[in-house]
């Protein structure tokens, strides 16, 4: 083999390795972003999934305040029932009562 054609085939070996290194850098970088990609699209779902949740819970908030509160009217409508006989019992018996007490009191002590 002369110089010429060793220098030729040497040539032709370098050439062939670079182009197998820009291969591989170009595998490695496309995988990279397919990884990126994947990476995006997996926090994006997450995120949807995140806010559909977070609608779901909120709903389910607002039902539940709602039920509380209805609950919260039905016991003072009941406790308000309830508590009739007594108040009417304090406005006939005792209510003149202690008026009647309160006005002679202000009359002793002016």
């Amino acid at each position: 083999m002369s110089e010429e054609e060793r220098a030729k085939f040497e040539a032709e070996q370098a050439e062939a390795l670079a182009r197998s290194m820009e291969d591989e850098v170009d595998v490695l970088i496309r995988k990279e972003e397919e990884e990126f990609i994947r990476n995006q699209q997996a926090e994006a779902k997450r995120k949807e999934i995140e806010a559909k949740e977070s609608k779901e819970r909120m709903a389910k908030e607002a039902v539940t305040n709602a039920k509380m509160e209805k609950i919260k009217q039905q016991e003072r409508d009941l406790l308000d029932t309830r508590s009739q006989p007594i108040r009417q019992y304090l406005m006939d018996n005792v209510v003149p009562h202690l008026t009647e007490g309160l006005i002679e009191l202000c009359k002793k002590v002016p």
